[in-house]
């Protein structure tokens, strides 16, 4: 449902896709942020730690980038895909960074994929850039992915019955 939804999204489509820790969420944005390049669709992918630190970087005289540039390749792109939204906590300037994305991304296309419900977000942190952003996505683009284990976890399980079935 969540491929389907991304080939055919329309400028201003935004998506939520949630589930437990290891089930593939990041690997199915990633998919997304391929496929959409594949079409000639600019898209970005990012996850919030990661966006966090480069802004906190931007801020470094010494760095390359500003934050402005930051900004600027947020808006620019068609797909801004945003992954692990509800990692760490929201401060006071982590809250201002993400109202400033939301802004600059009004009536375009945004991807968050979180472990946490939309509810369970909204508890967490308690912020109105987290409610306005909840508030953009109508329920058909909220996707819960469920999967009886972690996608990690059985590889994991899958190479330890290889390991143990080979002999040496």
């Amino acid at each position: 449902k969540f491929i389907e939804l991304v080939t055919s999204f329309k400028r201003g489509d935004s998506f939520y896709l949630y589930g437990q820790v290891g089930r593939g969420k990041s690997h199915l944005a990633s998919a997304a942020h391929h496929l959409l390049l594949e079409r000639g669709i600019s898209s970005l992918f990012i996850n919030f730690p990661t966006m966090f630190s480069l802004f906190k970087q931007s801020y470094d005289k010494a760095t390359p980038f500003s934050e402005s540039d930051l900004y600027r390749a947020i808006y620019e792109s068609e797909m801004l895909i945003l992954d692990d939204l509800g990692v760490g906590s929201i401060n006071e300037w982590r809250a201002e960074i993400i109202y400033n994305v939301l802004n600059s991304r009004q009536g375009r296309s945004t991807i968050f994929t979180s472990n946490f419900h939309p509810n369970e977000l909204n508890k967490k942190f308690e912020s109105r850039e987290i409610d306005r952003m909840l508030n953009r996505i109508s329920n058909e683009q909220i996707i819960c992915l469920e999967l009886p284990h972690s996608y990690r976890s059985r590889n994991r399980t899958i190479k330890l019955k290889m390991d143990s079935q080979s002999s040496f």
